[in-house]
């Protein structure tokens, strides 16, 4: 997954876990020597494995999902979990933070993607430790924008820069841009032939990205990975896909 957001799909997970066993902490390497027996830092906490997570931009804040469905927010600067988020009823597939780190959202297993505030979270202290050890079954959280947005998994999920606007991803194949305060889809992406694996969202100027920018003041791109073995870049303004990359003989699980 990348740091704000997406995860694989479920046919991708197979792929994944066919050799490799998903431990329940978390390692951030240093990019200098990426070492996993000398991590920067070890997140410890989980009781399950831990299959998707996202992290604030300023990288201080960091949301894991474990396959128990409970999200859990960590500080990357101390190590400490600060809060445990009320389990989700469905398996969590996939998870994003919203670019100005006031919401986050998850996609599940059905198919449903739902969003909420996240929390205010400054550095630990007794109130917010003594919090986040209450029973999270105990509390409720009421979503600020719920749909059922996939014929199956919503294998990833990415916000906008601009506010309330998200892209879902899904097993389905297909790619959808939502207004989170109407919610309603503001365009549906056609063109992958298989599962789609996830999306990174990149806002440019025109001019050196790709000939039908020109004339626009700025774009929205889009960049989704698929079982099909594509990779595929979308002009959301438009709701066209402007280049695919293919090649592959196989499903592409990541791109960076």
């Amino acid at each position: 997954a990348n740091a704000h957001g997406s995860a694989p799909s479920k046919a991708a997970m197979r792929l994944l876990d066919k050799d490799l066993e998903r431990p329940p902490w978390i390692r951030c390497l240093n990019p200098e020597t990426p070492d996993t027996l000398h991590p920067r830092w070890t997140l410890e906490g989980h009781k399950e494995q831990v299959t998707c997570m996202a992290m604030t931009m300023d990288g201080s804040i960091l949301l894991s999902i474990s396959t128990t469905n409970t999200p859990r927010l960590w500080q990357t600067g101390s190590g400490k979990m600060v809060q445990e988020l009320p389990p989700h009823t469905s398996r969590i597939t996939s998870v994003a933070i919203s670019a100005n780190d006031s919401h986050w959202a998850i996609g599940d297993v059905d198919g449903t993607i739902k969003m909420w505030p996240l929390p205010k979270l400054d550095i630990p202290s007794a109130t917010t430790l003594k919090h986040s050890q209450q029973n999270p079954a105990d509390r409720k959280l009421h979503a600020d924008f719920g749909v059922q947005a996939h014929n199956g998994p919503a294998t990833a999920l990415a916000f906008l820069p601009v506010k309330g606007l998200l892209v879902s991803c899904g097993a389905d194949a297909a790619v959808k841009l939502w207004s989170t305060t109407k919610g309603s889809v503001l365009q549906l992406l056609k063109g992958h032939t298989g599962g789609v694996n996830g999306v990174m969202i990149s806002a440019v100027r025109p001019g050196g990205v790709a000939s039908t920018l020109q004339g626009d003041k700025t774009a929205t791109l889009a960049f989704t990975w698929s079982m099909d073995g594509t990779f595929k870049e979308w002009m959301l303004e438009r709701g066209k896909c402007t280049r695919t990359f293919a090649g592959h003989s196989a499903p592409v699980l990541s791109v960076d």
